[in-house]
């Protein structure tokens, strides 16, 4: 699905990704260190084929994804749990903003730029040449090229300092809304 000026809109139901072929659902306000946002949890159910990157298995059939959108940020959460709720990592988009409209299905415009967050707090910075790549072609403006960089790397300092808490506070969300989706049938 693409936003407005062609770049690459995610909802956070994951609707454009046929993988997912069964799942349960649960979203909930959340807060963290003074940022109010959204809280959501897939369980993978049934998928087509697993997702591997890099040799990590990050999505196949038992794995939970959380999911955290910020009202009045420029960074997505993905942090993804196998079927023993065990950290396989957290995985951070730089947007354009978040759009919490719908609180049962908030979205983001993907902005390219990413961090890797590894369970042992290890960060990687990912699709550098994107960014530019679409800085170049005309998908992106020079200011919205100019606020990823400075996002990614205000984000990147934050983590360096906070990716221990912020890491438990992904897993306190997921199984507080695991259990909210188990109950729901129509999850």
């Amino acid at each position: 699905m693409k936003g407005a000026s062609g770049i690459k809109r995610k909802d956070m139901r994951r609707t454009d990704w046929h993988r997912i072929l069964q799942r349960k659902y649960a979203c909930a306000e959340c807060s963290y260190q003074g940022m109010q946002g959204i809280a959501s949890v897939l369980l993978l159910q049934k998928v087509t084929q697993p997702l591997i990157i890099d040799g990590v298995t990050l999505a196949k059939e038992g794995d939970t994804w959380l999911q955290l959108a910020f009202r009045d940020a420029y960074f997505w959460v993905t942090a993804m749990f196998d079927e023993h709720n065990d950290l396989l990592q957290i995985y951070f988009d730089i947007t354009n903003g978040n759009c919490l409209a719908d609180p049962e299905n908030p979205c983001f415009d993907d902005l390219y730029l990413d961090i890797v967050m590894e369970p042992d707090g290890v960060l990687h910075v990912l699709d550098q040449d994107e960014l530019d790549d679409a800085l170049n072609t005309g998908e992106i403006t020079p200011r919205q090229h100019q606020k990823a960089m400075e996002e990614c790397e205000r984000l990147h300092r934050f983590l360096l300092q906070n990716g221990k808490d912020f890491s438990a506070f992904c897993y306190q969300q997921m199984m507080r809304l695991k259990e909210s989706a188990c109950e729901n049938p129509d999850g």
